[in-house]
């Protein structure tokens, strides 16, 4: 004889849920039983994940933005998941909500990053006429926050050039 018991002895580990199995098999006056609890199926867990923008002046100074809205890119293990705006209007703030927290395939944990839209392989990004530096600082938990400080426009100084002419006598 069997009998199901409810589904209600569950863990967590690494966010998954995982169902513990127990089995209790009894005699009683000769009558074999075998309780069982039959695992449900696994629930993983979604979370929000947040990201800001700072706008920074080449000395660390706040800096108004120079342009209304960027937008910024969430990658899951590398991949672009999704795309969202940030603008003055949303006081540079957007979530990107109902996010899977582990990958259900695996039961490890995805890996989350964020990245500005623009923004060349070595970090800079023109907007207008200047040219900005762009970090991500943060984690999935805390949320993100893309950074643009604006690069020191450097003139370049040209040496000053002074023409003499040289005869076969000497200087005119």
């Amino acid at each position: 004889m069997t009998y199901k018991a409810e589904n209600n002895l569950t863990m967590s580990h690494n966010d998954k849920i995982d169902v513990i199995t127990p089995v209790l098999d009894y005699d009683i006056n000769g009558n074999r039983a075998t309780l069982t609890l039959e695992p449900a199926a696994m629930t993983f867990h979604t979370s929000s994940i947040k990201v800001a923008k700072d706008w920074k002046n080449y000395d660390g100074t706040a800096l108004t933005a120079p342009v209304s809205e960027i937008e910024v890119e969430l990658y899951r293990d590398g991949t672009v998941l999704e795309k969202k705006k940030l603008t003055a209007a949303n006081n540079w703030e957007v979530s990107f909500d109902n996010i899977d927290v582990v990958n259900p395939t695996t039961g490890t944990n995805y890996q989350y990053s964020v990245k500005e839209v623009g923004v060349d392989s070595s970090g800079k990004i023109k907007i207008n006429d200047g040219w900005y530096t762009a970090t991500v600082t943060g984690d999935v938990d805390q949320g993100f926050t893309v950074t643009n400080k604006k690069s020191l426009e450097v003139t370049p100084l040209i040496p000053a050039t002074t023409t003499k002419t040289f005869t076969k006598n000497g200087l005119i």
